[in-house]
């Protein structure tokens, strides 16, 4: 029986400040860590963390299960021109590519490194705590299916944060940035923060102790390069969805290829006039889905009308990952994200 339980969450890339967290855990070869998910994304090192998970797994027993941004690389590998794929791009995924590149800007993921995100479990579980990522629905724990509840433990916040549901099992989960760890009766969330200049949280179980490292260095943008082209960044080709906002009205395009810092889209609309002066500022949100639709501001730089409608260059003014930057900030501050 496992008399300690190391628990990690959301360390998004930040391979420095892994190490110097499990540097200082009292680990014995007894002790059991968990990983929550979300190992990758936004910061440099994502390459570099599941190196050192996987030559940790040589010493102890490791559970490491699935986080949402695990799951967007795996649709980006599955379809890069997905939805879902696109989604793993605008979510701070070119991060991950860039730590896998060469100077070239050639990406590649070890076998090794693959299998990793392909086995990765979705939960696990205790005598007297269930661990997943983000959360769980109102089920009784014995009833939760993998299949049917997978978005709920890869993407749940408000209604989960909000339940009065009686579980029976205190859920440790993180995906949701706070300032200081939530400890109630029902769930621990142990996501501190760390890629937006927070810190990042062990938890040791079943004596509830904490240990914490702060972020080492400040965040910086870091996306895929593209050393062939002029470009700043690797432009991929990707079918999102794109809503610009009018005062009276919500634009609908689809993206025909996008990067970090703009994208090329497709009137799907109106195939014939032109609805959008060169220009002019824009503001909208790229994604369908609640859980990875993210807010843009940009300019449309000009109008292509072609036989196939009506496209139009965009440059970023605020990119996505701005946003998410922004918003994940002040949802510490508030306590939710």
């Amino acid at each position: 029986m496992t008399n300690q339980i190391a628990v990690l969450s959301d360390i998004h890339g930040c391979a420095s400040e892994l190490k110097l967290l499990l540097n200082k855990l009292p680990l014995t070869p007894d002790t059991q860590i968990v990983f929550l998910g979300d190992y990758i994304d936004r910061g440099h090192q994502s390459k570099q963390v599941i190196e050192t998970i996987l030559e940790l797994r040589q010493r102890y027993d490791v559970i490491t299960l699935k986080g949402n941004h695990e799951q967007l690389l795996l649709d980006f590998f599955d379809d890069p021109s997905s939805e879902e794929g696109a989604s793993f791009l605008v979510n701070g995924g070119s991060a991950t590519l860039a730590s896998y590149a060469d100077k070239q800007g050639r990406y590649a993921i070890p076998d090794e490194h693959f299998d990793f995100f392909e086995s990765l479990k979705l939960c696990h579980q205790t005598k007297d705590h269930f661990f997943a990522h983000a959360g769980v629905p109102n089920v009784k724990i014995e009833e939760i299916d993998e299949k049917k509840h997978e978005m709920d433990m890869l993407w749940i916040r408000d209604p989960f944060h909000k339940s009065s549901y009686d579980w029976e099992k205190v859920i440790v989960h993180g995906h949701t940035p706070v300032d200081n760890v939530e400890d109630t009766p029902k769930r621990i969330n142990i996501d501190t923060g760390l890629v937006y200049n927070g810190y990042l949280t062990a938890l040791l179980l079943p004596e509830k102790k904490t240990y914490h490292v702060a972020r080492q260095s400040i965040t910086r943008h870091v996306y895929l390069k593209d050393k062939d082209k002029a470009r700043n960044a690797m432009r991929f080709k990707a079918i999102i969805p794109v809503y610009i906002y009018k005062p009276e009205e919500i634009l609908q395009f689809e993206t025909i290829d996008i990067n970090e810092f703009g994208m090329y889209i497709h009137d799907i609309v109106n195939n014939s006039k032109q609805i959008i002066d060169e220009n002019s500022e824009i503001s909208g949100a790229i994604g369908n889905d609640d859980h990875a639709t993210v807010p843009f501001e940009g300019r449309a730089l000009r109008c292509d009308k072609k036989k196939e409608g009506i496209f139009y260059a965009v440059k970023f003014t605020k990119t996505p990952y701005d946003f998410l930057s922004e918003q994940e900030t002040k949802s510490m501050s508030g306590h939710f994200g």
